[in-house]
């Protein structure tokens, strides 16, 4: 009798998606906070319809595999007959080959388990109604599909037959017969079963043509497959509807390769598998061979429209760091000998909550500072931090004063911010699904393709799930940028920085810290070059120790939604980026998460003080330079051991560790929370050297508890925690669902405000 673990390798397809939903989206904890988005009525609709395509494709291609492998009929009777359910099967009948139980009750038990996988995330987030729902329909439908053999309508009656007009080959025989096969046995109708086949691999199709195609070949507000998607399924419901759509193409491919029997004998006995390992070889293919041989996910370049062109900036013209210093201090009026306090701004990473947060203390600096406009010199950002240090530069460009400076923003910008809250992590997995999966299956064979003539001979740049994260952060911004007349972020990263070619003085320096696979170091995006005159040592004047210069290595501009993510590329969630030159398309880096190598942007702003200190000085005449160090970290969380300022105890070294460590993860643990330990040391380098009883310039402000909540690391908030976060910083406002826990930051604030008085 064929067991239950026969029959599980038999649907082993709808398995592997659903225990691939199980680890993607309910396990990283950026994904538990999804539920946000399904926040009215037709999320709500989407999410149940998603759910409600994955638990039937589970249960129907189930049945499907199990059927057409033992040639069960849809008929009732029949089907009873062949399995051993029926009356006439009693004493006296032939042994058995099918378990009756295995064969009805697997596909069933898949379609429960896909709606307990929708109940178990609805768990995460309690919501009596969602979950209700869900359950009404579970209940409903396994109803249906137990008893359907009482609505004749709802039986397959068609037989598996030959192809007409397709001679006896290997195609038939082994390739298109089985494809008939399986789709004559499925129930219910072949229809849903050629349906649900070709709606999956029009998606693969469309997501593998747009990812290879140049940006050109689309409108210029085209959002791309992914972010079209995900508006219409938001929130988690487009990576459950993709999952749906991915079993029909996979068990299909499973059941077809299963026709292959690979097993030799060898000395009496078999060796090798039975069946091709089609999961194994497409896990291998595109998580090992794909990444190794090919860059299929080279980070975009900037390509400027007719208009841009007479005004982008070539990397290669950008002004060294002493130019910048200059323009910033002409444009702060601050003529004299006494010393110089430009403020650095550190952003930690942390996604929505980091990039709010991050805007938020910007905007306490500007409010620290009446009427002194530039006072910001510096922005050091991280991952999410990236986000708010790219829309607090956005509006700061917005305009510029008599003497052609640029002008500081507003004073308040809350709306503005907040905009940035919704959903940039549905199209993330949107592109995960649907581009990067069909990209990675098909980039060795689109090699060729390269040396068409539009092709430019080289792999293309985008076009994957990194690009519809950019292209999303381009979408939430570009209604603020067109109302206050800010830069969009789908303009030139450098545009930020200058206008026709020339420095724009005045405007905050932004270095996005990104960090390099292959060596560890810091890989940043920054508006400078090194200066080309070397000293009599023969180094370089560069200011970031060990870092690189991703504008350098790429010989090319990127948009600013790029710079954002070029420092946000977190493993899992993303592909790592391909630094790849434009002018020979060879490979000088790749980029990962800024966060890796340190998660606060600290230690690049203490190499930039140090150099304002030392070589800033001189070019100014060796006018003393006194940086202010300003720190934002995105927490979210419990304060333990808490923020470390200036004449207050922190953690010192009785101070214990908590929580406990299986053995067996200690190696990867200890490699992964290792950045937080260097991002401790840099707080605490910090407050040694700028914490003084004459000056202090050293403040730190940490984003606590919103409402006695973690505040989800993810790349959506809901607008409740959202506008608590917000409060957190002054706790001059109080949200009813969120009410401020103060952890000092408005004390915190008014000693900034001393600090930053004429």
């Amino acid at each position: 009798m064929r067991s239950w673990a026969s029959m599980l390798r038999t649907v082993r397809a709808p398995i592997a998606v659903l225990l691939l939903g199980v680890v993607g989206l309910l396990v990283p904890p950026q994904t538990h906070d999804m539920l946000a988005a399904i926040d009215n009525p037709w999320s709500t609709l989407a999410f149940n319809i998603a759910l409600l395509l994955l638990a039937f494709a589970a249960w129907y291609w189930a049945r499907a595999l199990l059927a057409a492998r033992f040639e069960v009929p849809d008929e009732p009777e029949q089907r009873a007959e062949i399995i051993g359910t029926a009356p006439s099967a009693g004493k006296g009948a032939a042994p058995r080959s099918i378990n009756p139980v295995a064969f009805l009750w697997l596909p069933r038990l898949l379609f429960v388990a896909a709606a307990l996988f929708g109940i178990t995330w609805l768990l995460v987030s309690f919501s009596g109604f969602r979950l209700l729902l869900v359950v009404a329909w579970t209940v409903v439908a396994l109803y249906v599909l137990k008893n359907r053999q009482r609505w004749p309508r709802l039986t397959n009656t068609r037989q598996p037959n030959a192809p007409a007009g397709l001679k006896k080959s290997f195609a038939r025989n082994r390739l298109w017969q089985p494809l008939l096969r399986l789709l004559a046995y499925a129930p219910l109708s072949s229809r849903i079963g050629c349906g649900l086949l070709i709606v999956g691999l029009l998606a693969f199709l469309a997501g593998a043509i747009e990812s290879f195609l140049p940006q050109r070949f689309f409108p210029a507000d085209w959002p791309g497959i992914a972010a079209f998607s995900a508006d219409l399924f938001p929130g988690p419901s487009i990576a459950v509807l993709g999952l749906g759509l991915m079993i029909g193409p996979l068990a299909a491919v499973t059941f077809v390769a299963d026709g292959f029997h690979l097993q030799r004998e060898f000395l009496g006995s078999r060796i090798g598998p039975r069946r091709p390992p089609v999961i194994l070889f497409l896990a291998l293919w595109i998580f090992v061979f794909v990444p190794y041989c090919c860059d299929a996910h080279a980070v975009r370049i900037f390509s400027p429209s007719a208009a841009q062109a007479a005004t982008s900036t070539d990397p290669a013209n950008r002004v060294a760091l002493e130019e910048m210093l200059t323009g910033w201090n002409k444009c702060r009026g601050a003529a004299g000998t006494g010393p110089l306090r430009p403020v650095i701004v550190a952003i930690s990473g942390g996604a929505t909550r980091a990039g709010l947060w991050g805007a938020r203390v910007l905007q306490a600096v500007d409010e620290a500072a009446p009427g002194q406009h530039h006072v910001i010199f510096a922005v050091s950002s991280v991952s999410g931090g990236s986000l708010g240090a790219a829309a607090y530069l956005a509006l700061h460009g917005a305009g510029t004063d008599k003497e052609g400076c640029v002008t500081s923003t507003p004073a308040d910008n809350q709306d503005a911010y907040l905009s940035l809250r919704e959903d940039a992590l549905g199209p993330l997995l949107a592109g995960r699904l649907l581009g990067d999966l069909p990209r990675a299956l098909v980039t060795p064979f689109a090699a060729p393709l390269r040396y068409l003539p539009w092709s430019d001979r080289l792999q293309p740049r985008g076009g994957d799930s990194a690009e519809a994260m950019e292209r999303t952060f381009e979408r939430l911004w570009r209604p603020t940028a067109r109302g206050r007349g800010a830069r969009s972020f789908d303009e030139a990263f450098l545009s930020l920085f200058y206008q026709g070619g020339k420095l724009r003085p005045g405007m905050p320096i932004w270095l996005a810290n990104g960090t390099d696979v292959a060596t560890g170091n810091r890989v940043l995006t920054v508006p400078f070059k090194a200066n080309a005159v070397a000293d009599p040592n023969g180094l370089i004047d560069w200011p970031i120790r060990g870092a690189r210069d991703a504008l350098g290595l790429l010989e090319a501009d990127v948009a600013i939604s790029t710079a954002i993510n070029n420092t946000a590329r977190f493993p899992f969630l993303e592909p790592f980026g391909t630094l790849l030159s434009k002018k020979d398309g060879t490979r000088a880096a790749a980029l990962i998460d800024g966060g890796y190598f340190e998660n606060e942007g600290l230690e690049t702003a203490l190499d930039l003080a140090d150099w304002l200190k030392t070589r800033g000085s001189e070019v100014l005449n060796r006018r003393p330079i006194e940086p202010i160090i300003v720190v934002a970290t995105g927490n979210g969380d419990h304060i333990d051991p808490g923020p470390i300022r200036c004449f207050q105890p922190g953690d010192g070294p009785t101070t214990p560790s908590k929580g406990n460590v299986l053995q067996i993860l200690a190696p990867l643990l200890g490699l992964y929370d290792v950045r937080g330990g260097h991002s401790t040391a840099s707080l605490h380098q910090a407050r040694e050297q700028y914490c003084s009883k004459e000056r202090r310039s050293f403040f730190h402000f940490y984003l606590p508890r919103v409402g006695k909540k973690d505040v989800p690391l993810n790349w959506i908030l809901s607008k409740d925690i959202a506008a608590g976060l917000w409060d957190a910083l002054t706790c001059d406002r109080s949200n009813e669902a969120y009410p401020c826990d103060d952890p000092g930051n408005k004390k915190e604030f008014e000693e900034l405000k001393k600090a930053l008085s004429p």
